[in-house]
């Protein structure tokens, strides 16, 4: 069964680039904040934003993310936590974008 998620053009292309720029990929790493791909899958049906895995992992994992400037400012921790959602998604659990150009497009 493949898993949709909806997304903006925008917030997709930023943490896609943004993943490029920092050459991370998580499509093989079996154990993305001590969940397997198949919990995680889980984790998604239940919550497509994710926010059913406590912020306190996605901030520990989120240091682990280099300081870098990007449109001239520098990532946020919150920004840092959108890109390991994001590869979390699209990387682990191989969800495909459902692309839009705001949020509440239908």
């Amino acid at each position: 069964m493949q898993l949709i998620n909806k997304s903006t053009k925008a917030h997709y292309q930023k943490y896609s680039e943004l993943a490029k720029v920092l050459h991370i990929s998580y499509k093989n790493y079996p154990n993305m904040l001590g969940y397997s791909k198949e919990e995680l899958i889980e984790k998604f049906k239940e919550d497509k934003n994710l926010n059913n895995i406590p912020l306190q992992k996605w901030d520990t994992q989120a240091l682990f993310i280099p300081n870098i400037k990007y449109n001239g400012f520098t990532l946020s921790l919150a920004e840092k936590v959108c890109l390991l959602k994001h590869l979390a998604i699209y990387d682990i659990i191989g969800a495909v974008p459902e692309l839009r150009e705001n949020y509440f497009e239908e």
